[in-house]
C-alpha cells in the first residue's frame, strides 16, 4: 500500500488488509489486537536518521503512540484500522511501515510519501483547478515573429486568450513571459509584447503554455 500526504500530519489512520498465512483462499486474518505480543509493527522514516522500532499499545487516545482495531471479523475478516503514531510522519519525506510478527499474520507493507502539500485541503483544490486552465502549446509554420507567432492551438474565438501571459517552456526561448494582446481563432495567431527572439518551429524546438 501507498499513501501519500502532507509530512507532520496528525492523527492519522489508514484501513489495511491483513491476510491469513494459512489460508488457501486468501482470506483475512482475523483477532488481532492493539495489545497483542509479540509486537506486530516495525517502522522506518526515510530521510530521518534512524529507523525506529514500535511496541504494541493500548487503546489510542492521541496518536502519539500506535494502535491496530479490527473492523468486523465477520463481515469483512482481515480488514483492520492503524493508527499511526505521529512521530511516524515528522521530519522526513517519507515513512515505511511493516507489520508482521502475528500467528499467521502475512506481513503488510505501507509506504506513505511525506509531502509538503496537504491535498485533501481548500488551498490545494484551488490550486487543481487554477492548473486545469493552463493551455499547452507549440509554432506551427506560418508567421513566426518576435511579436507574432502562428500556433496549434484549437481555440476559433477570437480573442480568446487576450490578457493572459504566454510563458515558453523549452527552446532559446525557455522561461521568457510576456503578455497576449491579440489571438484570431481562424489562424490560430498569437500578437503578444516583444520577445528576444522569435520561436522556432517543432515541438522539440519551442513549446508554451499559457497561463
Amino acid at each position: 500500500m501507498k499513501r501519500k500526504i502532507k509530512a507532520g500530519t496528525t492523527n492519522f489512520s489508514v484501513y489495511i488488509f491483513i491476510q491469513d498465512a494459512t489460508s488457501t483462499d486468501g482470506s483475512g486474518l482475523t483477532g488481532l489486537t492493539g495489545g497483542m505480543t509479540p509486537p506486530i509493527r516495525y517502522g522506518y522514516r526515510r530521510g530521518s536518521t534512524s529507523g525506529y522500532s514500535v511496541v504494541t499499545t493500548g487503546v489510542l487516545t492521541s496518536h502519539t503512540a500506535w494502535s491496530i482495531a479490527e473492523l468486523d471479523a465477520t463481515n469483512f475478516p482481515g480488514l483492520y484500522q492503524l493508527d499511526i503514531s505521529d512521530n511516524a510522519l515528522a521530519n522526513a519525506d517519507s515513512s515505511i511501515i511493516m507489520l508482521h510478527g502475528a500467528t499467521n499474520m502475512v506481513p503488510v507493507l505501507i509506504e506513505i510519501e511525506l509531502d509538503q502539500i496537504d491535498y485533501q485541503s481548500d488551498s490545494y483544490a484551488k490550486l487543481e483547478a487554477s492548473a486545469g486552465t493552463i493551455v499547452t502549446g507549440n509554432p506551427v509554420a506560418g508567421t513566426l515573429s518576435t511579436t507574432e507567432m502562428t500556433t496549434n492551438l484549437t481555440e476559433t474565438t477570437d480573442d480568446h486568450y487576450n490578457g493572459r501571459v504566454l510563458v515558453f517552456t523549452s527552446g532559446t526561448l525557455y522561461g521568457q513571459a510576456t503578455n497576449i494582446t491579440d489571438y484570431d481563432g481562424a489562424s490560430k495567431k498569437l500578437t503578444f509584447t516583444a520577445l528576444t527572439e522569435a520561436p522556432q518551429t517543432g515541438g522539440q524546438l519551442t513549446s508554451f503554455v499559457i497561463v
